[in-house]
Protein backbone atom coordinates (compact mmCIF):
# COMPACT_ATOMS: atom_id res chain seq x y z
CA UNK A 1 0.00 0.00 0.00
CA UNK A 2 1.83 3.30 -1.10
CA UNK A 3 1.54 6.34 1.54
CA UNK A 4 1.57 9.98 0.33
CA UNK A 5 2.54 12.77 2.41
CA UNK A 6 2.39 16.82 1.50
CA UNK A 7 3.22 19.68 2.75
CA UNK A 8 1.13 19.83 6.03
CA UNK A 9 1.98 18.00 9.37
CA UNK A 10 -0.35 17.74 12.59
CA UNK A 11 2.60 19.21 14.56
CA UNK A 12 3.62 20.74 17.78
CA UNK A 13 5.03 24.25 18.74
CA UNK A 14 8.85 22.49 18.56
CA UNK A 15 8.55 21.54 14.84
CA UNK A 16 9.08 24.28 11.91
CA UNK A 17 5.27 23.52 10.91
CA UNK A 18 4.25 25.16 14.19
CA UNK A 19 4.86 28.42 12.54
CA UNK A 20 2.62 28.09 9.78
CA UNK A 21 -0.20 27.18 12.60
CA UNK A 22 -3.08 29.20 14.22
CA UNK A 23 -1.21 29.43 17.30
CA UNK A 24 2.06 30.49 15.90
CA UNK A 25 -0.23 33.24 14.08
CA UNK A 26 -1.21 34.48 17.74
CA UNK A 27 1.48 34.35 19.18
CA UNK A 28 2.77 36.91 16.59
CA UNK A 29 -0.01 38.39 16.90
CA UNK A 30 0.65 39.35 20.96
CA UNK A 31 3.97 39.94 20.71
CA UNK A 32 3.23 42.90 17.90
CA UNK A 33 0.16 44.13 20.41
CA UNK A 34 2.96 44.15 23.35
CA UNK A 35 5.47 46.02 21.39
CA UNK A 36 2.56 48.61 20.36
CA UNK A 37 0.97 48.70 23.91
CA UNK A 38 4.38 49.18 26.00
CA UNK A 39 5.18 52.25 23.07
CA UNK A 40 1.40 53.64 24.36
CA UNK A 41 2.22 53.20 27.56
CA UNK A 42 5.70 55.36 27.72
CA UNK A 43 4.16 58.53 25.46
CA UNK A 44 3.56 60.76 28.81
CA UNK A 45 5.97 61.91 31.48
CA UNK A 46 4.05 62.86 34.85
CA UNK A 47 5.88 65.08 37.59
CA UNK A 48 5.16 65.38 40.86
CA UNK A 49 2.60 62.70 41.43
CA UNK A 50 2.37 61.91 45.32
CA UNK A 51 4.49 58.48 46.05
CA UNK A 52 0.30 56.95 46.57
CA UNK A 53 -0.20 57.74 43.02
CA UNK A 54 1.41 55.23 40.48
CA UNK A 55 2.34 57.00 36.42
CA UNK A 56 2.12 52.93 35.29
CA UNK A 57 -1.00 52.01 36.25
CA UNK A 58 -2.90 55.22 35.11
CA UNK A 59 -1.57 55.46 32.04
CA UNK A 60 -2.50 51.31 31.52
CA UNK A 61 -6.49 52.49 32.71
CA UNK A 62 -6.45 55.32 30.58
CA UNK A 63 -5.29 53.00 27.13
CA UNK A 64 -7.93 50.01 28.49
CA UNK A 65 -10.53 51.98 29.73
CA UNK A 66 -10.66 55.58 28.37
CA UNK A 67 -10.96 57.59 31.87
CA UNK A 68 -9.43 57.37 35.04
CA UNK A 69 -9.12 59.57 38.29
CA UNK A 70 -6.86 61.09 40.36
CA UNK A 71 -8.89 61.92 43.63
CA UNK A 72 -8.16 62.47 47.05
CA UNK A 73 -9.35 59.87 50.16
CA UNK A 74 -10.78 62.57 52.42
CA UNK A 75 -10.44 60.04 55.59
CA UNK A 76 -6.29 60.23 55.01
CA UNK A 77 -6.03 63.04 52.83
CA UNK A 78 -4.08 61.17 50.57
CA UNK A 79 -4.08 60.91 46.73
CA UNK A 80 -4.67 58.32 44.69
CA UNK A 81 -4.65 57.16 40.75
CA UNK A 82 -7.27 54.80 40.02
CA UNK A 83 -9.84 53.38 38.17
CA UNK A 84 -13.58 55.21 37.23
CA UNK A 85 -15.41 52.57 38.37
CA UNK A 86 -18.95 54.23 38.75
CA UNK A 87 -20.82 57.23 38.09
CA UNK A 88 -23.46 59.27 40.10
CA UNK A 89 -25.30 61.61 37.35
CA UNK A 90 -23.67 63.58 34.55
CA UNK A 91 -24.01 67.96 33.61
CA UNK A 92 -25.58 68.98 30.91
CA UNK A 93 -22.51 68.81 29.10
CA UNK A 94 -22.13 65.10 29.44
CA UNK A 95 -19.17 65.48 32.46
CA UNK A 96 -19.48 63.09 35.36
CA UNK A 97 -20.28 64.95 38.47
CA UNK A 98 -19.51 62.22 40.97
CA UNK A 99 -17.52 58.79 40.75
CA UNK A 100 -16.32 55.77 42.41
CA UNK A 101 -12.24 55.39 42.58
CA UNK A 102 -11.66 51.82 42.60
CA UNK A 103 -7.81 49.84 42.86
CA UNK A 104 -7.94 46.26 41.74
CA UNK A 105 -7.37 44.98 44.96
CA UNK A 106 -10.94 46.17 45.91
CA UNK A 107 -9.92 49.75 47.42
CA UNK A 108 -11.92 52.55 46.60
CA UNK A 109 -14.21 55.77 48.18
CA UNK A 110 -16.15 57.87 46.92
CA UNK A 111 -15.02 61.14 44.98
CA UNK A 112 -16.46 64.08 43.20
CA UNK A 113 -15.04 67.49 41.77
CA UNK A 114 -13.85 68.98 44.91
CA UNK A 115 -11.47 66.21 45.94
CA UNK A 116 -10.52 65.24 42.09
CA UNK A 117 -11.07 64.96 38.86
CA UNK A 118 -11.61 62.26 35.65
CA UNK A 119 -9.30 61.76 33.11
CA UNK A 120 -10.08 61.13 29.93
CA UNK A 121 -7.66 59.18 27.38
CA UNK A 122 -8.70 61.95 24.58
CA UNK A 123 -10.85 64.63 24.06
CA UNK A 124 -13.32 62.43 22.39
CA UNK A 125 -12.88 60.04 25.51
CA UNK A 126 -12.74 56.94 23.86
CA UNK A 127 -10.19 54.10 25.06
CA UNK A 128 -7.12 53.34 22.06
CA UNK A 129 -6.84 49.70 22.86
CA UNK A 130 -8.92 47.90 20.41
CA UNK A 131 -6.80 50.45 17.71
CA UNK A 132 -4.13 48.62 19.02
CA UNK A 133 -4.99 45.39 18.72
CA UNK A 134 -5.94 46.05 14.79
CA UNK A 135 -2.47 47.49 13.99
CA UNK A 136 -1.56 44.46 16.01
CA UNK A 137 -3.56 41.94 13.68
CA UNK A 138 -2.57 43.87 10.48
CA UNK A 139 1.34 43.60 11.45
CA UNK A 140 0.91 39.97 12.55
CA UNK A 141 -1.17 39.20 9.26
CA UNK A 142 1.70 40.91 6.92
CA UNK A 143 4.27 38.69 8.84
CA UNK A 144 2.46 35.47 8.34
CA UNK A 145 2.33 36.67 4.38
CA UNK A 146 5.80 36.80 4.41
CA UNK A 147 6.88 33.54 5.87
CA UNK A 148 4.25 31.81 3.52
CA UNK A 149 5.46 33.62 0.86
CA UNK A 150 9.05 33.06 1.75
CA UNK A 151 8.46 29.32 1.89
CA UNK A 152 6.65 29.15 -1.24
CA UNK A 153 10.34 29.57 -3.18
CA UNK A 154 10.82 26.27 -1.79
CA UNK A 155 10.02 23.60 -4.49
CA UNK A 156 7.27 21.20 -2.64
CA UNK A 157 7.75 17.91 -2.26
CA UNK A 158 5.48 14.78 -3.02
CA UNK A 159 6.92 11.77 -1.34
CA UNK A 160 5.74 8.21 -1.77
CA UNK A 161 6.76 4.72 -0.67
CA UNK A 162 5.42 1.91 1.09
CA UNK A 163 3.39 1.90 3.90
CA UNK A 164 5.85 0.55 6.32
CA UNK A 165 8.55 3.12 5.38
CA UNK A 166 6.62 6.23 6.94
CA UNK A 167 8.24 7.20 9.59
CA UNK A 168 11.33 7.33 7.10
CA UNK A 169 9.45 9.45 4.93
CA UNK A 170 8.60 11.54 7.52
CA UNK A 171 11.60 12.22 8.59
CA UNK A 172 13.18 12.88 5.12
CA UNK A 173 10.07 15.23 4.65
CA UNK A 174 11.10 17.46 7.83
CA UNK A 175 14.65 17.24 6.81
CA UNK A 176 14.25 18.44 3.49
CA UNK A 177 11.53 21.63 4.69
CA UNK A 178 13.67 22.03 7.29
CA UNK A 179 17.08 22.81 5.22
CA UNK A 180 18.29 20.20 6.79
CA UNK A 181 20.95 17.51 5.09
CA UNK A 182 18.96 14.26 4.40
CA UNK A 183 20.57 11.33 5.59
CA UNK A 184 18.73 8.04 5.74
CA UNK A 185 20.53 4.82 6.66
CA UNK A 186 18.24 2.32 5.47
CA UNK A 187 19.22 -0.55 2.18
CA UNK A 188 15.41 0.15 1.09
CA UNK A 189 16.05 3.90 0.44
CA UNK A 190 15.17 3.12 -3.24
CA UNK A 191 11.19 2.30 -2.37
CA UNK A 192 11.18 5.74 -1.49
CA UNK A 193 10.68 8.23 -4.63
CA UNK A 194 10.85 12.32 -4.02
CA UNK A 195 9.37 14.46 -6.55
CA UNK A 196 9.63 18.43 -7.27
CA UNK A 197 7.01 20.83 -7.91
CA UNK A 198 7.85 24.09 -9.40
CA UNK A 199 4.73 26.92 -7.51
CA UNK A 200 5.68 29.86 -9.71
CA UNK A 201 5.24 31.98 -7.13
CA UNK A 202 7.00 35.68 -7.57
CA UNK A 203 8.85 36.58 -4.35
CA UNK A 204 7.48 39.60 -3.28
CA UNK A 205 9.34 39.96 0.70
CA UNK A 206 10.40 43.48 -0.63
CA UNK A 207 6.78 44.66 -0.64
CA UNK A 208 5.36 42.81 2.05
CA UNK A 209 8.23 44.75 3.68
CA UNK A 210 6.94 48.07 2.74
CA UNK A 211 3.54 47.39 3.95
CA UNK A 212 4.88 46.61 7.48
CA UNK A 213 6.91 50.05 7.64
CA UNK A 214 4.11 51.65 6.76
CA UNK A 215 1.68 50.19 9.05
CA UNK A 216 4.25 50.75 11.80
CA UNK A 217 4.00 54.68 10.38
CA UNK A 218 0.54 54.23 11.03
CA UNK A 219 1.07 53.00 14.28
CA UNK A 220 3.55 55.90 15.47
CA UNK A 221 0.88 58.73 14.10
CA UNK A 222 -2.27 57.13 16.01
CA UNK A 223 0.01 57.19 19.23
CA UNK A 224 1.40 60.71 18.02
CA UNK A 225 5.23 59.23 17.95
CA UNK A 226 7.41 60.88 15.61
CA UNK A 227 9.48 58.60 13.95
CA UNK A 228 11.94 58.16 11.01
CA UNK A 229 10.14 57.78 7.69
CA UNK A 230 10.90 54.84 5.36
CA UNK A 231 14.04 55.49 3.30
CA UNK A 232 14.69 58.74 5.37
CA UNK A 233 17.83 59.14 4.13
CA UNK A 234 16.76 59.80 0.81
CA UNK A 235 14.14 62.80 1.88
CA UNK A 236 15.33 66.24 2.58
CA UNK A 237 14.51 68.23 6.05
CA UNK A 238 11.21 69.41 4.74
CA UNK A 239 10.00 65.74 3.78
CA UNK A 240 10.72 64.67 7.03
CA UNK A 241 9.00 67.18 8.93
CA UNK A 242 5.63 66.73 6.89
CA UNK A 243 6.27 63.14 7.98
CA UNK A 244 5.81 64.30 11.59
CA UNK A 245 2.91 66.61 11.14
CA UNK A 246 0.55 64.39 11.29
CA UNK A 247 1.46 62.24 14.58
CA UNK A 248 2.31 65.99 16.17
CA UNK A 249 -1.38 66.50 15.45
CA UNK A 250 -2.56 63.48 17.04
CA UNK A 251 -0.44 63.87 20.22
CA UNK A 252 -2.65 66.81 21.03
CA UNK A 253 -5.59 65.39 21.95
CA UNK A 254 -4.61 63.27 24.66
CA UNK A 255 -2.23 65.55 25.71
CA UNK A 256 -4.56 68.56 26.47
CA UNK A 257 -6.75 65.72 27.66
CA UNK A 258 -4.69 64.99 30.43
CA UNK A 259 -3.73 68.61 31.09
CA UNK A 260 -6.97 69.63 31.54
CA UNK A 261 -7.58 67.54 34.59
CA UNK A 262 -4.02 68.24 36.15
CA UNK A 263 -4.94 72.23 35.76
CA UNK A 264 -8.30 71.15 37.93
CA UNK A 265 -6.69 69.17 40.73
CA UNK A 266 -3.43 71.53 41.01
CA UNK A 267 -5.91 74.41 41.27
CA UNK A 268 -8.65 72.63 43.29
CA UNK A 269 -6.39 71.06 45.93
CA UNK A 270 -2.93 73.01 45.71
CA UNK A 271 -0.83 70.08 44.18
CA UNK A 272 1.69 70.75 41.30
CA UNK A 273 1.24 67.86 39.31
CA UNK A 274 2.47 68.18 35.54
CA UNK A 275 2.21 65.87 32.62
CA UNK A 276 4.14 66.04 29.60
CA UNK A 277 4.95 64.22 26.08
CA UNK A 278 7.44 62.43 27.04
CA UNK A 279 11.18 63.29 25.54
CA UNK A 280 13.75 60.83 24.29
CA UNK A 281 16.67 60.97 23.58
CA UNK A 282 17.90 63.86 26.38
CA UNK A 283 15.21 65.34 24.29
CA UNK A 284 16.76 66.03 20.77
CA UNK A 285 14.50 66.86 18.26
CA UNK A 286 13.83 63.33 15.48
CA UNK A 287 15.51 65.66 12.82
CA UNK A 288 18.62 65.37 15.68
CA UNK A 289 18.09 62.24 16.40
CA UNK A 290 18.49 61.02 13.24
CA UNK A 291 21.90 62.87 12.60
CA UNK A 292 23.69 61.93 15.43
CA UNK A 293 22.98 57.78 14.46
CA UNK A 294 24.99 58.94 11.20
CA UNK A 295 27.50 61.20 12.41
CA UNK A 296 31.24 60.47 11.29
CA UNK A 297 29.80 58.50 8.53
CA UNK A 298 31.05 60.11 5.19
CA UNK A 299 28.76 58.27 3.30
CA UNK A 300 25.92 59.00 5.35
CA UNK A 301 22.84 61.91 3.99
CA UNK A 302 22.45 63.91 7.12
CA UNK A 303 18.97 65.98 7.48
Amino acid sequence: MEHMIMGKNKTDNNNFVYWQSAGANNQRYLTFLDQITNIALSRFQWFNLPDTCNERYLETVLLHSGMATISKRISNNHLYSLRVAGNYGIDMYGNIEAWYCLGDNGFGFNANWSSGAVIYENLNRTPIYPGLKMYAYELADLMALKLLNRQQQKAPYIITGPESKKNDMVNLYKQIAGNEPAVLANPDISTIEINALSTGVEYIADKIDEDIENTWRKVYGLLGVNNAPYKAERQIESEVMEHSEPSEINRLSPLVARQQAVEWINKQLGYNIQVEWRRDWDGKSAIANFNEMFEGDENATTL
